[in-house]
């Protein structure tokens, strides 16, 4: 194995590992849970996986995660359940 096929694979492994953030960063978030009020289901604390846009409609018992209106000056996300 020469250099430049190290140097080669380890630039496409980058560029791979780059575009995987940007899209994970794009569609998903991970959202932390601030208060009890899911309890006993999540808990405070606790982290899920969220999909940035609602490609389906959103349906009674469905938890959505949303940011704090600028408004309240918090720059929390607030997680709650339909």
């Amino acid at each position: 194995m020469k250099k430049t096929d190290w140097t080669d694979n380890m630039l496409k492994i980058t560029y791979v590992i780059f575009i995987l953030s940007i899209l994970i960063a794009v569609f998903f978030k991970l959202p932390c849970v601030p208060t009890g009020s899911m309890s006993p289901t999540i808990e405070p604390g606790d982290r899920f996986v969220a999909i940035n846009k609602v490609w389906c409609e959103i349906e009674r018992g469905d938890i959505v995660s949303f940011d704090v209106p600028p408004a309240a000056g918090d720059n929390r996300q607030y997680c709650k359940r339909v």
